[in-house]
């Protein structure tokens, strides 16, 4: 068979096998959510379960296998319509002109979840959709409700119970419980005892309103194929470099096909023991060779895709400005930063690279960002969420970063960027959950508590030489005019 041939042959197999088996784990999902739960999925299960080993064994199953559907499905289908069907093949309900980005979710429980038409959910939202009483021994089931063109911002939690009106939202990182009021033109905030809420006044814009079938099939397509060339940039180029040293090495005298050619040839001169230590010796170098060329190959590719990933924000995005304009989602400008956003994944920055600031410097300055002197940048676990729109994003001398920084703004159901910075001698070197939101200005000096998650919205930090904390932030520390005042007066 010409080896042509069989090179197509195995890509055939290879992408009939990204397609087949993620509809088969689907469908196992589904068909296990119906036996176990009965034709109601977990709706049908009461208010109450009794937390038994029956129930929890159903429950990991369900959980488990719909999980994985959803992982399999997110690595291709990532920001597109087409995730929308998984979730309402997974039980949730979902309306129309639907934006589910990464959803953090009991997925066993998805019956439980009801999502209004035109509603957007940022990334990595969880929603939780049960609690447990151990001194009862019962799982509580509760019904999480989003209204009607409702926004729920990245990394929300959303408790069992809760209900978010129609036109309500929540912004990024807010805890919304059952008891919190999340109405109509008001905006949840923060993670306290009592949610705060502000008003909010949207000025919604979609590219695709009333066409949500059409979106679903251009952005499946679109994002599908997209990952494939994705998968293959991450994976082709260390195959090749790893199938290219095992060529060059195969003829080496120390390869495994000669060097057992000369044991064998002068077997008959060894001693048993000798003739052992050869074999075992050349075994060891051989595979002491294929773990460094493994190693040396995987990693001699991280600034290609760097590389990549620049070639890719600059030819989708271009230069991007702070210059008022606001764009629909689902428009094209909103595809090209997710498409942006998904070549950043590749991962284009790595963790190995962490503390590798000048690498990482040199890949942020290509991508747009401005530096300052002796700024030192660690992603944790990528560089930001700014990847497209590093042109607005900016740090000053002597700054040292974990946090991620943010300068495209969902929140008014469009999309605008909005310029964020850090000033000189910002602190936050260990502070990688620290959300730093899309229009912050942190002031010269300004540091963050390393532990736990503290959200900076825009005009909350404006006094330099402060140590802030919290979600929303608040400062740890007195004002230094305070102090200078107190030690006066004593």
């Amino acid at each position: 068979v010409p080896s042509s041939v069989l090179v197509f042959a195995h890509l055939f197999l290879v992408l009939a096998s990204i397609i087949v088996v993620p509809f088969a784990v689907l469908l196992v999902a589904r068909a296990l959510r119906l036996t176990l739960y009965g034709p109601l999925g977990a709706a049908g299960l009461g208010r109450e379960v009794a937390l038994t080993r029956g129930f929890v064994l159903m429950h990991t199953l369900v959980d488990n296998w719909s999980q994985l559907a959803d992982t399999m499905f997110t690595t291709f289908l990532l920001y597109s319509g087409g995730m929308n069907w998984v979730w309402r093949a997974i039980g949730m309900r979902v309306g129309t002109d639907v934006i589910l980005s990464e959803q953090i979710a009991n997925h066993g429980l998805m019956d439980l979840v009801t999502i209004g038409s035109g509603s957007y959910l940022a990334a990595r939202t969880a929603i939780v959709t049960s609690d447990v009483d151990m001194s009862r021994g019962v799982v509580r089931l509760k019904r999480v409700s989003i209204g009607e063109n409702c926004f729920i911002g990245p990394l929300s939690v959303i408790m069992p119970g809760t209900v978010i009106e129609d036109g309500g939202a929540t912004g990024s990182c807010a805890v919304v419980g059952e008891h919190t009021r999340a109405s109509s033109g008001r905006i949840c905030i923060g993670d306290g005892d009592k949610t705060l809420t502000l008003a909010w006044r949207p000025k919604p814009l979609d590219a695709f309103a009333g066409r949500d079938a059409l979106w679903n099939v251009y952005s499946t397509m679109v994002f599908f194929f997209q990952n494939l060339v994705i998968k293959l940039i991450t994976i082709s180029p260390s195959w090749c470099l790893l199938l290219a040293g095992l060529g060059l090495a195969r003829e080496r005298d120390w390869a495994p096909r000669e060097m057992a050619s000369d044991v064998r040839a002068v077997a008959h001169m060894l001693s048993p023991t000798m003739h052992a230590w050869l074999v075992v010796a050349n075994t060891l170098q051989w595979s002491l060779f294929v773990l460094v060329l493994f190693t040396v190959a995987l990693n001699v590719v991280v600034p290609f895709r760097g590389l990549v990933h620049v070639a890719v924000k600059w030819a989708l995005m271009g230069r991007v400005r702070d210059d008022g304009v606001v764009y629909p989602l689902r428009g094209w400008r909103h595809v090209a930063w997710c498409m942006t956003i998904q070549f950043g994944r590749m991962p284009a920055c790595p963790k190995t690279v962490r503390f590798l600031w000048e690498y990482v410097n040199a890949y942020v300055v290509a991508l747009g960002a401005k530096l300052g002197k002796n700024t030192r940048l660690y992603p944790e676990p990528e560089i930001s969420q700014a990847f497209p729109e590093a042109d607005v994003v900016e740090y000053g001398d002597d700054v040292k970063f974990s946090a991620h920084m943010y300068g495209h703004d969902f929140s008014n159901m469009n999309l605008r960027f909005k310029a964020t910075s850090a000033g000189n001698n910002v602190t936050a070197p260990d502070a990688w959950q620290t959300q730093v939101l899309p229009g912050s200005k942190l002031p010269a000096g300004t540091t963050f508590h390393n532990v736990g998650r503290s959200v900076v919205f825009a005009g909350l930090c404006s006094e330099p030489g402060r140590t802030w904390s919290g979600n929303p932030v608040r400062p740890l520390d007195k004002p230094k005019g305070d102090d200078a005042a107190s030690s006066s007066s004593s």
